[in-house]
């Protein structure tokens, strides 16, 4: 589907670069994306894993920020300038790849320490259209075609460094979900020479049914559930897994996206 859209749309770019004004680059990417979520459920197992063991912690689990989610990322654009001289439309098209984290531990009082650490890995196609002020400052839609893996790495720590996914405790393990999505919003690129300086706010559409789906660790061999839990009390006394929405979902972890590049146009400027 993505190649089937992604070819005609770059042979269009090209052909409309034959035009005396119209200006057509490659533009290697590169940006910092800040992203808020929904700290609720991550917040909640912190307290209620932190209240069990409160009596035997030196450190508990600090909780989480609206905007915890933080990382950088990197691709390639394809950009076309209508006309540098003047008022024209500005279209884009790119593949980027994301990475982000977030990670908090707690230390038990013999020095062993447990580790949350949330990963996601992003592939990401912006395609954003807009109006281009002499080339200079662009107004555009950004609209963010996504597909995204969480990995969540719960394990435990001795105290020379060494980790452990195994069952000093029941939920240390690997849990994942990969889901597809959409983001929309407002963007503005400001030009400067070859240099341009895409800034957008997206905000996801939970276009797709599986967004509901749980954090799951497949490889687990216990009678609990195998979801990552938000309520970890809950989760410690129902020892057949009978309770399987008490979990973390991966649409709890998206949110508002904030995101600021750094391009280099490459490509024969016609200004």
């Amino acid at each position: 589907m993505f190649r089937n859209f992604f070819v005609p749309f770059v042979f269009t770019l090209l052909a409309l670069n034959v035009s005396a004004q119209v200006g057509v680059f490659v533009a290697p990417h590169v940006g910092f994306q800040l992203e808020s979520f929904n700290t609720t459920g991550v917040n909640t197992f912190f307290d209620t894993w932190n209240e069990h063991y409160k009596l035997g912690m030196k450190q508990p689990f600090e909780s989480v920020g609206s905007f915890s989610n933080r990382g950088i990322d990197y691709g390639i654009n394809v950009v076309a300038y209508g006309d540098l001289k003047k008022t024209s439309f500005y279209a884009s098209l790119g593949v980027f790849y994301n990475q982000s984290a977030v990670k908090r531990s707690s230390t038990m009082w013999n020095n062993y320490s447990n580790e949350f650490n949330l990963h996601f890995r992003d592939v990401e196609v912006p395609i954003m259209i807009g109006a281009a002020i002499k080339g200079k400052f662009t107004l555009a839609l950004n609209a963010d075609f996504l597909f995204r893996q969480a990995m969540l790495d719960f394990t435990t720590v001795y105290p020379d460094g060494s980790k452990s996914y195994g069952n000093e405790f029941d939920i240390n393990g690997v849990y994942k979900v990969s889901v597809p999505d959409m983001y929309l919003g407002p963007a503005l690129i400001i030009r400067l020479g070859r240099v341009q300086f895409p800034i957008s706010v997206t905000f996801p559409l939970g276009m797709f049914k599986n967004n509901d789906l749980p954090l799951t660790d497949y490889g687990a061999n216990r009678w609990r559930s195998t979801n990552f839990p938000e309520r970890f009390d809950d989760w410690l006394t129902d020892v057949s897994g009978m309770d399987q929405e008490n979990a973390l979902y991966m649409n709890q972890m998206k949110g508002m996206k904030i995101m600021v590049g750094l391009e280099f146009l490459i490509g024969k400027m016609k200004d």
